[in-house]
């Protein structure tokens, strides 16, 4: 009879499967990576104006272009102004380390991983 062995799977390709996998492994990160980035900014980020009305009542007005949301306002009368205060735009798309100082009011909270994300003031 004849003896049966075991036959060993041959390990000169292994290299070549290997940085085979590799090529695969870092093309579909690379492919996920953009996409996860696209869907975080494709909205953009809120435009947030700190001005005053006509009686000098302080005003935030929202805008959001990408969503068709334009010049939403929140007026807050009979609340004081700082008496250095300018009027001042800015588009909220980059995460920063809270508390951020603001024209009036507070920043407390910002949520900007996905965008338009999610910004609280007091």
């Amino acid at each position: 009879m004849d003896e049966e062995t075991a036959t060993q799977p041959p390990r000169d390709n292994m290299l070549p499967f290997a940085a085979g996998m590799f090529v695969i492994a870092i093309a579909v990160y690379a492919l996920f990576y953009s996409t996860d980035q696209t869907l975080r900014s494709k909205d953009g980020g809120w435009e947030v104006t700190f001005t005053t009305n006509q009686i000098g009542a302080p005003v935030l007005q929202l805008s959001l272009p990408s969503k068709g949301i334009e010049n939403c306002s929140v007026i807050f009368n009979g609340e004081k102004l700082p008496p250095d205060f300018k009027p001042v735009t800015t588009n909220l798309v980059t995460p920063t380390q809270l508390p951020e100082s603001v024209p009036f009011g507070q920043w407390f909270y910002a949520d900007l991983t996905y965008l338009p994300g999610v910004v609280t003031f007091n």
